[in-house]
């Protein structure tokens, strides 16, 4: 699977656009930096002053300070930030900088604002914060120097457990948009999602700590979604209330990799599917991630009457410590936050679930189950592997087996425990040895 060199070079622009480029700093528009004052207009002028300029534009959020802000937004294709669609603009958020909510109810919220932070129809573009310290996967967090964006999310949190149709923004948005890189940054406490790519081509995420509190607490808190192509996330520390990374509808060709995952979701694919509706997902590589007491671990979802795909996925290497439910694989996703009436259950529709390999697998589950590979009669899974997979109980004293439904022509290899093979639930593997 192939990574844009556009987005793999996109981390060496940043020095040579602080020589070249015109930089804008808030502080010089206003802005007071002390977590007291809001910012937000200082940051708009700021925003502005870059955006009518011939030179290459450079906001920077200058080191120790706290910005109080709302919503603001950098869109290049409004004539009045034209020079933000220059190849090469860039955001640099310093050392020890946060910027935080100033808004911290919906009921405040202004209408037709999507996301705390909004990117749009930029090229070549780097945000780029100042997170420092070595990563290791199975070594924790990256540590030493943040650059925070701060969500401010409880209240949204609160009036969603009890009303899911309360609306609640993302912390940061990037839409529409070409050869993105976004690195060194701390994101927590989103009112929703974290950060969220949409019709995106060429995105790179390194280096990034996501955190908010668990399912109980912060609703739908995922931490990085990503919908478009050529998009890779790695070397980040992901623990949220929600999916640790979901690839959305419509996406191919995506890299997973090197990856800590602490409370959340898992690492899923989808929702696919949801209102009836058409959706494809294929070319995905899950590589290197460790999940620390997940609810689930490589996970993929897709809903009842409706059609599409997902194919060619590939989750190897994976470790699980604690996680409710290692593999999943479940054709009639339909929660209550997204489905108030009664769900569909074998419907003569659904989206097609192939070419999936599982290699490499190993850890403790909690759940009494090492995987659940639900599948439609209507679509049965058709190519699955298990290479390698070895799974025991977190405790001695709950069950360590597969359930599986509507699985067709698929093999397993060196997996412990074993699949059973059912007739009756038309669940067939092949096994070799």
């Amino acid at each position: 699977m192939r990574v844009p060199a556009a987005i793999v070079a996109s981390l060496l622009w940043w020095p040579a656009l602080l020589a070249r480029g015109m930089v804008c700093d808030p502080m010089d528009f206003g802005a007071v930096g002390d977590g007291q004052h809001n910012d937000s207009l200082a940051i708009h002028d700021a925003i502005l002053a870059c955006g009518n300029t011939s030179s290459v534009p450079v906001l920077s959020f200058p080191a120790g300070h706290v910005f109080r802000i709302d919503p603001w937004a950098i869109d290049a294709t409004d004539p009045i930030f034209a020079s933000w669609g220059h190849p090469g603009a860039s955001v640099h958020i310093g050392a020890n900088v946060t910027l935080v909510n100033a808004i911290g109810s919906p009921d405040a919220w202004p209408m037709g604002r999507t996301a705390m932070i909004h990117l749009r129809g930029v090229v070549n573009f780097t945000v780029k914060g100042s997170n420092d310290g070595a990563f290791e996967v199975y070594g924790g967090r990256p540590f030493g120097n943040h650059s925070v964006v701060a969500g401010n999310g409880s209240a949204f949190w609160a009036a969603r457990r009890e009303d899911p149709s309360v609306y609640a923004p993302v912390l940061v948005m990037v839409q529409n948009s070409r050869n993105v890189s976004i690195s060194g940054l701390t994101l927590q406490d989103s009112p929703m999602f974290h950060l969220v790519t949409t019709g995106c081509t060429g995105v790179r995420i390194v280096n990034m700590t996501v955190t908010a509190p668990g399912p109980e607490v912060a609703v739908n808190t995922d931490a990085v979604d990503l919908n478009g192509e050529d998009q890779v996330i790695e070397w980040s520390y992901l623990s949220t209330g929600d999916d640790n990374v979901a690839i959305k509808p419509n996406s191919n060709n995506i890299i997973l990799r090197n990856l800590v995952c602490g409370t959340g979701e898992g690492t899923s694919i989808g929702s696919v599917g949801e209102g009836h509706g058409t959706g494809t997902v294929s070319d995905v590589l899950v590589s290197n991630i460790r999940y620390n007491g997940t609810r689930n671990g490589a996970n993929i979802k897709t809903w009842q009457n409706s059609t599409g795909y997902v194919r060619n996925v590939t989750f190897e290497n994976l470790e699980f410590v604690n996680v409710s439910r290692p593999v999943v694989i479940d054709q009639f996703y339909c929660p209550k936050s997204q489905h108030s009436g009664p769900c569909p259950t074998n419907s003569s529709r659904a989206v097609r679930v192939s070419n999936v390999t599982f290699r490499n697998l190993r850890g403790s589950q909690s759940g009494g189950w090492v995987g659940q590979v639900h599948c439609s009669h209507a679509a049965l899974c058709e190519n699955l592997t298990l290479v390698n997979v070895s799974v025991v109980p977190f405790v001695n004293n709950i069950t360590n087996k597969w359930s599986c439904l509507d699985v067709n022509n698929s093999v397993q290899s060196n997996v412990e425990p074993p699949v059973q093979i059912s007739w009756t639930d038309e669940c067939y593997w092949n096994t070799e040895v």
